[in-house]
C-alpha cells in the first residue's frame, strides 16, 4: 500500500470498517476493526478495490445492504464509483478530459505527474514504492533510509533548481554522485523492485554496465552513523 491518504468508515454498530485510499497504488483497501482489537485487511471476495489513477479522497454512501463510495482520482481526472457489496468499482465518472496530444506541454506535464505519483507497473514491486512516497508534494518525508552506501535521509526536491535560474541545477544526492533525476533509475530497480523506465530503441532493458556510471557498491561510505529505518520487504 503506497501513500495512504484518506479513510472513510461504513456506518455499522457491530464492527468498525474503514476504506483507505492509496494514492501511489491506485487502490482502496478495506480495514476491519473488531471490538476485541483484531484487525482484518481486505475482504473475502477481494483483497483491494481498484480505483483510478492517484486516488485522493473518499466519501461513503450509507445505505442498508448496498453501501458504496465515491473516490476522487487526481491523475486520471475522474471519480470512481465503488460497491462495497461487490467489492469492486462499478464505473468511472469523468471530471476533466485528459490531455491527448503527446507533443503538447500539457500532456508532458500530466504524464510526468503520473510517473512521479505512481508506484504501479514498471515503478515498483506490488506498487509499494513511488517518488511521492519519499517526496510528498515534492518535499521530504524526513525518513532516514538504509541503502548500500549507508544511511541516507530523503532530500527535499524544492531546492533542486535555483529559484532565479531554471538552468542552474544542484548536484544530486548527499554525496553529489548524480547530475540528473534519471540517474536514480537503480533506486527504482534495486530498492523499489520495479523494472525501471530506461529502455533501448526496441524496448529492452539496458545491460547492467550501461545503466549508469556507478553502482551502489561504489558509492562513498562516509555518512556518520544515524538511527535508520529499514523499509519492510513484506508489503
Amino acid at each position: 500500500m503506497n501513500v495512504p491518504n484518506a479513510i472513510a468508515f461504513v456506518n455499522r454498530d457491530d464492527v468498525a470498517i474503514g476504506y483507505v485510499t492509496a494514492a501511489g497504488s491506485d487502490i482502496v483497501l478495506r480495514v476491519e476493526y473488531s471490538e476485541a482489537g483484531a484487525v482484518t485487511v481486505g475482504a473475502a471476495s477481494a483483497f483491494n478495490i481498484a480505483a483510478g489513477q492517484n486516488p485522493q479522497g473518499i466519501v461513503v454512501r450509507h445505505r442498508t445492504g448496498n453501501a458504496a463510495a465515491y473516490v476522487a482520482n487526481l491523475i486520471s481526472r475522474d471519480l470512481s464509483v465503488l460497491s462495497f457489496r461487490d467489492q469492486r468499482a462499478l464505473g468511472q465518472v469523468v471530471s476533466t478530459a485528459q490531455p491527448t496530444n503527446p507533443a503538447s506541454a500539457e500532456f508532458k506535464a500530466w504524464k510526468g505527474k503520473r510517473f512521479f505519483n505512481t508506484g504501479t507497473g514498471i515503478w515498483s514491486k506490488e506498487g509499494w514504492g513511488s517518488c511521492q512516497a519519499c517526496h510528498p508534494m515534492g518535499l521530504t518525508d524526513n525518513v532516514t533510509w538504509s541503502f548500500a552506501a549507508g544511511p541516507r535521509q530523503t532530500i527535499s526536491l524544492d531546492g533542486q533548481f535555483a529559484s532565479d535560474d531554471p538552468s542552474d541545477m544542484r548536484a544530486l544526492n548527499w554525496t553529489a554522485i548524480f547530475d540528473e533525476t534519471a540517474d536514480f533509475e537503480l533506486n527504482t530497480r534495486g530498492v523499489s523492485g520495479g523494472s525501471g523506465a530506461l529502455r533501448d530503441d526496441v524496448g529492452r532493458w539496458p545491460a547492467p554496465r550501461a545503466r549508469r556510471r556507478s553502482s551502489p557498491s561504489s558509492w562513498p561510505r562516509t555518512a556518520p552513523p544515524v538511527r535508520t529505518t529499514r523499509p519492510s520487504t513484506a508489503r
